[in-house]
């Protein structure tokens, strides 16, 4: 990994769409070196994917909620159980176990209030839960999806 490298990594990530033409030239290279850089921080797993990202409020996703889960005496066929569904849920962006393994948290978008009880109703229903924290966001300050290449020790 080397300066070039982190800029591409720096650029993709804001547009992967950009054209290797492009891209090469924001970087100084021509575009065959420029390729070989991208397949190479593919094969080497630096690049996992290439996604188009959408408009929530376009597909009607206009509720943010975090939820905070936390279970109790959950059998391991339970927790598998938990964590397949709530995996399989459309509306769930992210879900995490934190480090005191019986709690979860859990970042979704819904069209609507509505939708998420429905999602609240299901969980508690299925679920012996200890404590579930529901938080629905008020204003998003800030969010991307792309991770800070800056802490990569470049080699030279």
């Amino acid at each position: 990994m080397d300066a070039i490298d982190k800029k591409i990594l720096t650029l993709l990530q804001k547009d992967a769409s950009i054209s290797l033409a492009v891209l090469a030239a924001q970087i100084n290279l021509t575009t065959t070196p420029c390729w070989k850089r991208v397949q190479r921080l593919e094969r080497d797993g630096y690049i996992t994917k290439r996604v188009a990202l959408a408009s929530p409020e376009k597909l009607n996703l206009k509720v943010s909620v975090l939820v905070t889960v936390k279970t109790t005496g959950l059998s391991a066929d339970q927790i598998k159980k938990f964590v397949s569904d709530v995996s399989g849920t459309a509306y769930v962006l992210d879900f995490f176990q934190l480090d005191d393994a019986d709690t979860y948290s859990i970042r979704l978008v819904m069209p609507d209030r509505a939708a998420y009880d429905v999602f609240h109703k299901r969980l508690v229903d299925d679920l012996q839960i200890k404590d579930i924290t529901t938080n629905f966001v008020s204003q998003s300050l800030k969010q991307t999806t792309a991770y800070p290449v800056s802490a990569l020790t470049v080699r030279k």
